[in-house]
């Protein structure tokens, strides 16, 4: 028996029935297709190392002996995601199987071609780490990783995160993420104690705007996105002072919060946050200027209007 056969049976198996090797085929053949699927010195040395036993999470998933050509593919795209990680040594299984099965969000499963690399290492020593500590992988695998991959997805973290912020360890992830479940959550937007100056919400620019007509929707805001928001109630009562959510419209995430006083005669911005009293980006200006026009077109012919006692409102 060839060594190729011996180390291998299961690949040598599938790239000769795809005909990828040829019938008098040795280990270097087997190398040269792995490499001109990206598969380099590390990816290679660890399959030698750890053989067959490597990728036996991905069988009946990512491998299966029906579709040979997939197969291989799938075995080189999952060598060079370990061999991107830097590591010597493979992850846990349990880790690998996870992924494979994991629903892509609106794609269906995760191919390992799309697998972030800086995600997938910073799970990868999370892995390891609960093992070590002995709280196993239950828990984290069937809820935290998913909550993590499909924040990461659904957002487009995957587009624009810097290489940089790609090399942070897991609990940056999960913060991250959390604090996106966060800023998602409404529990009080039908809620109304005074009337609203719109009828509805609507999507300026790419962002949804919702005005915010009850306290405890104004006071959920301010908890959410980090603060005091709650301030302008009073003034919100009086029908003095206005306050919008700016929100991503697939996912309903705050962005922002924008507070409208009334002077005399118009509507004015008197102040405009994101969360923890960050400054917001100019797109996120522009909508704000936007809502501002739409108020000033609400308005009857200019009157001047002079409130009983003006409220001093800073988020």
């Amino acid at each position: 028996m060839k060594k190729a056969e011996l180390l291998l049976p299961t690949l040598t198996s599938l790239m000769a029935r795809g005909r990828l090797i040829q019938s008098d085929f040795d280990l270097h053949d087997v190398r040269y297709v792995l490499t001109q699927l990206g598969v380099n010195q590390r990816g290679w040395r660890m399959l030698l190392n750890f053989g067959e036993p490597l990728f036996g999470a991905l069988r009946g998933t990512s491998m299966h002996d029906r579709r040979p050509l997939a197969a291989v593919e799938n075995l080189a795209a999952f060598l060079t995601l370990l061999q991107q990680c830097e590591m010597d040594i493979p992850p846990p299984p349990e880790l690998i199987r996870a992924w494979v099965m994991m629903p892509f969000p609106s794609h269906g499963a995760i191919q390992l071609g799309d697998v972030p690399v800086g995600l997938f290492r910073a799970a990868w020593i999370e892995a390891v780490r609960l093992q070590y500590s002995g709280q196993g992988l239950d828990a984290f695998l069937a809820d935290e990783l998913p909550a993590v991959v499909t924040w990461f997805f659904v957002t487009g973290q995957h587009e624009w995160l810097t290489v940089q912020e790609l090399k942070n360890g897991w609990s940056w992830f999960r913060n991250h993420q959390l604090g996106w479940r966060r800023r998602c959550r409404h529990s009080h937007d039908m809620q109304q104690d005074w009337q609203p100056y719109f009828k509805a919400s609507w999507v300026e620019d790419g962002v949804k705007v919702v005005e915010l007509v009850s306290a405890a929707a104004i006071t959920e805001e301010g908890e959410t996105m980090r603060h005091c928001v709650a301030n302008c109630i009073d003034a919100c009562r009086a029908g003095e002072y206005l306050v919008f959510s700016l929100r991503q419209p697939a996912t309903d995430e705050r962005l922002a919060t924008l507070g409208l006083y009334f002077n005399r005669y118009e509507w004015s911005i008197e102040d405009f946050r994101i969360e923890y009293n960050g400054e917001p980006d100019p797109p996120l200006w522009d909508v704000a200027y936007a809502v501002i026009e739409r108020c000033a077109a609400m308005l009857e012919p200019p009157r001047a209007y002079e409130p009983k006692q003006r409220v001093l409102c800073l988020l």
